[in-house]
């Protein structure tokens, strides 16, 4: 019974972390003041523990840093593509 307790909880915060990507996207693409406090009450909603500040301090750190490459699957020792 705690398994599907815990898989709830993870899909939860899976969720919640997709949501506020999307929400960044929004605010930043956002041209008008009414709009973002709108998209800031949204957050709020759906992460009550993020603060304003801490939203817009991820919204800096995303606009000044390069997404990274995707990673290459690793190869392992003894299996071959081939076989």
């Amino acid at each position: 019974m705690a398994r599907q307790d815990r898989r709830w909880e993870i899909r939860r915060r899976r969720n919640r972390r997709k949501k506020l990507a999307k929400l960044r996207a929004r605010y930043s693409a956002a041209r008008t003041a009414a709009e973002r406090e709108k998209i800031l009450a949204k957050v709020q909603r759906v992460a009550p523990t993020v603060t304003r500040d801490q939203f817009l301090a991820s919204i800096e750190a995303q606009s000044g840093q390069a997404r990274p490459a995707p990673r290459k699957p690793h190869s392992r020792p003894g299996t071959s593509a081939s076989a």
